[in-house]
């Protein structure tokens, strides 16, 4: 029994979810998009944490520009947690070496990615608090769902020989194997069985054990990650942003290939549940909790297909079948169903050649706001930027553009140079190229402008900041 032990949450939070491509990108992935009834799938995450008994706050790795994002979310639900920043994704052998290095000791830790969905939160907290409560304190605990059809997008766990799925939930088996993605056949073979769940990738398993698992299986990863806190430790860096020369030589390697298919000790809980890694369209599409205006701006003739429309122009379609529409400001995605492994492809060769179309820089979100880019073309770029109540930007320059503000909703305090000016909506001024200047909003709410940029470069490293509220130096 462990009633004592704290748990620990732990979201790995870092994944681009390029399989949902055109509308999860680089600067926006699939986690922290809101097309889930207006919540994103990192909020639903951490609506999750709720129910369980005996929690800590959550602990969350990502990569560190996602970082406001986070921080963002976590103000909106009044959420405290411990953030651990990554310069790059290293995957999730050593995310969670990290994760169970800063964890307190002897806590038992739920690692979760943070871009499942779960529909019963409250039956998902049963059993995790239940689980707690009987597995071994030397074993991992993996949570395996009970399959309702054959797929081909998930990995699978076999139970042993002679066991058989049954249709409840609590039920412990010993994992004989981890197996990746079968092809469609296998798992239609591996579905007949019933000796095989979908692999969820949530675990729980005591913070000593999953350090001693990485020690004992992936020897280099466990090296190279204790010089990288070791090394934070003696620049006495307090907060967890794990940017240094040694973090960079950590092998990318998920947990699953560098420990699990070697460890001994490993149990399954199954897990009958409306689960999904919304891995996919077709997993998106297959989910009941989808935005009710999902075929606003749509007409269909003579077939039958899915599609995501954007709210600014009409889509239509006639005579043709079994498609996935996927449509945004800058590009347009029609594939066949069931083909996420040819999106995959599709994504690589993007990210090589046309990077733009896969890094988005459509939208981000920043400490003080965010911003939305409207139109950009080589001379000229428009933004429309939201700077939240109490917020300012950096004093910055700019060595190869000039700006025009016009003030759309709220008041506005600009600094330029040595002069400072209040503006009022339909108000604009011109900041000139080289000039010392940063928009601060003092009202209790939201301002919004356009800011129209002039110049040969329109880049976000082209920001030279003197002095910022959020040390981005």
């Amino acid at each position: 029994m462990h009633d004592l032990i704290k748990l620990q949450p732990v979201i790995l939070c870092g994944g681009v979810g390029s399989r949902l491509w055109p509308l999860s990108r680089s600067s926006l992935p699939k986690q922290f998009l809101k097309i889930f009834n207006g919540k994103c799938l990192f909020e639903l995450t951490l609506e999750r944490l709720e129910f369980l008994e005996n929690s800590n706050d959550p602990i969350i790795i990502s990569s560190a520009k996602y970082r406001f994002m986070i921080e963002n979310i976590l103000a909106e639900k009044k959420i405290k947690a411990e953030i651990i920043l990554e310069p790059e994704s290293k995957n999730t052998a050593a995310a969670i070496f990290f994760s169970s290095y800063y964890s307190d000791k002897n806590t038992f830790m739920l690692i979760m990615p943070s871009d499942h969905f779960i529909q019963d939160i409250k039956k998902f907290s049963q059993i995790i608090n239940s689980s707690i409560k009987k597995m071994p304190k030397n074993h991992w605990l993996t949570f395996g769902i009970i399959p309702q059809s054959p797929s081909s997008e998930f990995g699978h766990i076999k139970i042993p020989r002679g066991k058989h799925i049954k249709k409840d939930d609590n039920f412990l088996y010993k994992v004989e194997k981890f197996l990746e993605k079968p092809n469609l056949d296998l798992a239609r073979d591996f579905f007949l069985s019933n000796q095989y769940l979908f692999n969820s990738g949530i675990f729980l398993v005591k913070r000593e054990k999953a350090l001693e698992s990485i020690k004992s299986n992936a020897k280099e990863v466990f090296i190279i990650c204790n010089e990288v806190v070791n090394n934070l430790e003696n620049q006495k860096n307090n907060h967890k942003n794990l940017d240094c020369g040694a973090f960079y030589k950590i092998p990318s390697i998920s947990i699953d290939y560098a420990v699990l298919e070697k460890e001994k000790n490993i149990l399954c809980c199954q897990f009958n549940s409306d689960w999904s890694d919304v891995g996919s369209w077709d997993s998106y599409f297959t989910l009941k909790y989808k935005e009710n205006n999902l075929t606003e701006n749509l007409i269909q003739l003579e077939g039958k297909n899915n599609i995501l429309p954007t709210k600014n122009r009409l889509i239509a379609t006639v005579g043709i079948d079994d498609l996935f529409i996927v449509d945004t400001k800058d590009a347009t995605l029609i594939t066949k169903k069931n083909n996420s492994e040819g999106l995959k492809v599709l994504y690589e060769i993007l990210s090589k050649n046309k990077s733009d179309y896969t890094e988005d820089v459509l939208y981000e979100e920043r400490p003080w706001g965010s911003f939305e880019v409207l139109f950009n073309s080589k001379l000229c770029k428009v933004k429309k930027i939201n700077v939240q109540p109490g917020k300012r930007l950096s004093l910055q320059y700019h060595l190869r553009r000039s700006e025009h503000w016009f003030i759309i909703s709220g008041k506005a305090k600009i600094k330029l140079d040595d002069n400072k000016f209040n503006l009022e909506e339909g108000n604009s001024i011109d900041i000139p190229q080289g000039c010392k200047h940063y928009i601060e909003n003092a009202e209790k709410n939201n301002l919004v402008i356009i800011e129209i940029q002039m110049g040969d470069y329109f880049g976000e490293d082209d920001i030279i900041r003197l002095d910022d509220p959020f040390k981005r130096f």
